[in-house]
């Protein structure tokens, strides 16, 4: 758990956060905290739908929680990309090379 006995220790580990989320790399003043939370990205930005998303496992896309229904009948592990003729609807490949 983050160390906040006090002001300074506060600071510096919401200006932490805020960098693990941003990115950024220099210094923060708490007065910047404010614009750079609501800068933040929220995934208001995203486009999968429950059929991108495997069975049983949650996102957020535009703002609402979506549980996914994808469901796959094999996984496959290959070096080539396989072309649309390999495999069946609902297969999961993985391209390792």
């Amino acid at each position: 758990m983050a160390n906040t006995s006090s002001l300074k220790n506060l600071f510096a580990n919401i200006a932490s956060s805020i960098r693990t989320k941003d990115g950024s790399t220099g210094k923060m003043s708490p007065k910047d905290f404010a614009t750079k939370i609501s800068n933040l990205e929220t995934g208001t930005n995203a486009t999968a739908t429950s059929g991108d998303i495997i069975n049983g496992k949650t996102a957020v896309v535009n703002n609402q929680k979506i549980t996914g229904n994808l469901t796959f009948q094999t996984c496959y592990v290959t070096t080539t990309t396989p072309d649309n003729s390999s495999g069946q609807e609902g297969d999961l490949w993985i391209v390792t090379g």
